[in-house]
């Protein structure tokens, strides 16, 4: 089945790893308990944290007792923040194809994939890391992560 909006892989995992660690804010998790959790290459996982390291929004701790947790309130980390720090900045695009036929032509869809664009972004933009967490948590009591683990598989 084809997908109109889909964000990468690797945005998805930031996504879900971030919601993780926002689960209980005063514990860190290891690499391999994300990976696990979601189903994930611990790779992958590895060179998304390394991504949102790098933009300030999660922090890692090596050696015994380590693990990553998040930088600075759940509340203070944008969904659009975690996106960008993996794909680079965005852009509102007005045309599904990588290089447009129109021109200056009016685009066969009308304005439907700029307002598709421009409502993911506000998207992106109005809603945080701590409101996934919160989402997950009024569905269930969480116990450091244990209710992720049952309940969300990235596919």
């Amino acid at each position: 089945m084809a997908v109109l909006f889909k964000l990468s892989e690797a945005v998805a995992i930031g996504l879900h790893a971030a919601m993780f660690l926002a689960v209980d804010q005063n514990q860190s998790a290891t690499a391999s308990q994300i990976a696990r959790t979601f189903s994930v290459s611990e790779a992958h996982l590895v060179k998304v944290l390394q991504m949102l390291s790098r933009a300030g929004l999660i922090e890692a701790t090596r050696g015994r007792g380590g693990g990553y947790c998040l930088a600075r309130p759940a509340q203070d980390i944008r969904l659009l923040d975690i996106v960008q720090a993996i794909e680079g900045t965005l852009e509102v695009q007005h045309c599904l194809l990588r290089h447009p036929i129109c021109h200056n032509r009016k685009c066969i869809l009308g304005p439907l994939v700029r307002n598709i664009n421009s409502q993911t972004l506000d998207y992106l933009k109005k809603h945080t890391v701590a409101e996934l967490a919160a989402t997950l948590a009024a569905s269930e009591p969480k116990k450091n992560g244990e209710v992720i683990q049952r309940r969300i598989k990235v596919t």
